[in-house]
C-alpha cells in the first residue's frame, strides 16, 4: 500500500542568491527522504542556486513560491507576512512549518502565530543569532526587554508544538549553559551538500598551501593568524597562508595572501581551493558556541586535511565522525609549532586523514 506523502512548509525568510545553498539544498532533500513534499517560500533567486543540487523527482515534489520582497527585520512586515502564509496554508490542512533562518523579528513574528494558529507546528533554525546576542546585558536590551532574543526564546517555549532546531550537538550543550529554555530542542546534525568526486591529493614536499576560508574577521581567528604569520618572518618560506574570503578585519601579513578581496570568478576560486593542501580553522574557543561555520563544511567536501584549534563545534563534527585531524594551539608559538609538526608529516599520515574525510562523506551526504 501507498503511502501518502506529508506536505510541509519551508521558509527562507532572509538569505537570498547563493547564501546558505547548500545547507537549505541538504535540509530540503533531508525532508524529502522522510517521504514528505514540500511548499518551499524564498526569493526566485535562492531557489534557482537550490535547484542543481536535486536530482530525479525531488524537483517535482518542491511547489516553489517566490517571495519577491524579502520580510525585512521590521516586526511588523514579518507579522504580515507570516500571517498570510499560515492562514493561507492552515486552510489547506498544511500544520507543519519550518523556518530555516531568522533574526529576533521573524521569532517574535512566529512566536506570535503560534499562538494564533495555536494547532500548527512551528520550527526555526536560529544560526548566529543565538551567538550574538547571548551576552548582550546592556541597559538598553534590559529596558527593551521586548525586542530580546530572550524574551521571545522564553515565549516560543511555552507552547508544546514550537521547537527550536540546533545543528549539533555541542551547540545543544553550550546552548542550555547560556540559556534558560525550557522548551523542545531538536537536533538536526547540520546538513550539507558533499561532492562525490574524491582523488586523493599527493602532499607535496616543496610548496605546501595553507587555506582560511570564508570572510576574514576576528571570530575566525584572523587576528591571531595574521599575528603569529608575521612574527614567522622568512622561517618555513615552503609554506603559503591564503586567506579565501575578504578581509573585514584591520589584520593583515605579507605571509597572508588574500586573493579574494577584489571579485573573483567561481571557477577560480574553486580551482584556488582544490589546489590547496590543508584548511586551518585558528577559531578562539569563544567563537562558534552557539552556531556552525559552514567553512568545516568546505574542507569535508573537497577532503581537505584539517588544521584546528580546541573547538567545541569543529572538534564535536571531527570525533564523532572519527576524523583525523591535525591540533593547532593558540599560543605564543602556535603556528610555528604547527609547520614543525608539518614538516614532519608523512604521506600515508596524509592521505589517511583524507580517507577518514571520505568516510565521513559517504555516512552523512543526503
Amino acid at each position: 500500500m501507498l503511502i501518502k506523502a506529508n506536505r510541509r512548509v519551508i521558509i527562507e525568510p532572509i538569505c537570498s542568491n547563493g547564501q546558505h545553498v547548500k545547507f537549505n539544498a541538504a535540509y530540503l532533500k533531508k525532508i524529502l527522504n522522510e517521504n514528505c513534499n514540500i511548499d518551499f517560500y524564498s526569493s526566485y533567486s535562492h531557489f534557482e542556486k537550490i535547484k542543481p543540487y536535486l536530482y530525479g523527482n525531488q524537483i517535482e515534489k518542491i511547489k516553489h513560491y517566490p517571495i519577491e520582497d524579502l520580510p525585512d527585520n521590521k516586526f511588523i512586515n514579518s507579522l504580515c507576512f507570516f500571517y498570510k502564509l499560515i492562514k493561507r496554508n492552515t486552510h489547506n490542512n498544511i500544520d507543519d512549518f519550518t523556518l530555516l533562518s531568522g533574526d529576533v523579528f521573524h521569532l517574535s513574528a512566529i512566536t506570535l502565530m503560534s499562538y494564533l494558529f495555536y494547532k500548527n507546528k512551528f520550527k526555526i533554525i536560529l544560526h548566529s543569532v543565538l551567538e550574538k546576542n547571548a551576552f548582550d546585558k546592556s541597559l538598553k536590551s534590559k529596558i527593551l526587554f521586548f525586542r530580546r532574543l530572550n524574551f521571545w526564546l522564553r515565549m516560543f517555549s511555552f507552547k508544546k508544538n514550537n521547537f527550536l532546531i540546533l545543528l549539533s550537538n555541542s551547540i545543544r550543550k553550550n546552548f542550555f549553559n547560556i540559556y534558560n529554555f525550557k522548551g523542545n530542542v531538536i537536533i538536526h546534525q547540520h546538513p550539507y551538500i558533499y561532492t562525490n568526486d574524491y582523488k586523493k591529493k599527493e602532499l607535496s614536499s616543496s610548496k605546501r598551501k595553507i587555506a582560511l576560508v570564508g570572510i576574514g574577521d576576528n571570530s575566525k581567528g584572523i587576528d591571531w593568524l595574521a599575528s603569529q604569520l608575521n612574527d614567522l618572518g622568512d622561517r618555513f618560506p615552503n609554506y603559503t597562508f591564503y586567506l579565501m574570503g575578504r578581509n573585514i578585519s584591520k589584520f593583515n601579513s605579507e605571509r597572508l595572501l588574500e586573493p579574494c578581496n577584489t571579485f573573483v570568478e567561481d571557477n577560480i576560486f574553486n580551482d584556488l581551493l582544490n589546489s590547496m593542501d590543508f584548511f586551518i580553522y585558528p577559531f578562539d574557543e569563544n567563537s562558534y558556541k552557539l552556531r556552525a561555520s559552514g567553512t568545516i563544511f568546505d574542507a569535508i567536501s573537497l577532503r581537505k586535511p584539517i588544521i584546528t584549534t580546541e573547538n567545541d563545534f569543529v572538534i564535536d563534527i571531527l570525533n564523532s565522525n572519527k576524523v583525523k585531524y591535525i591540533s593547532l594551539y593558540r599560543n605564543k608559538t602556535g603556528i610555528s609549532d604547527l609547520l614543525f609538526k608539518l614538516d614532519k608529516l608523512s604521506s600515508s599520515d596524509y592521505f589517511e586523514m583524507q580517507d577518514s574525510l571520505n568516510d565521513l562523506v559517504k555516512k552523512v551526504n543526503v
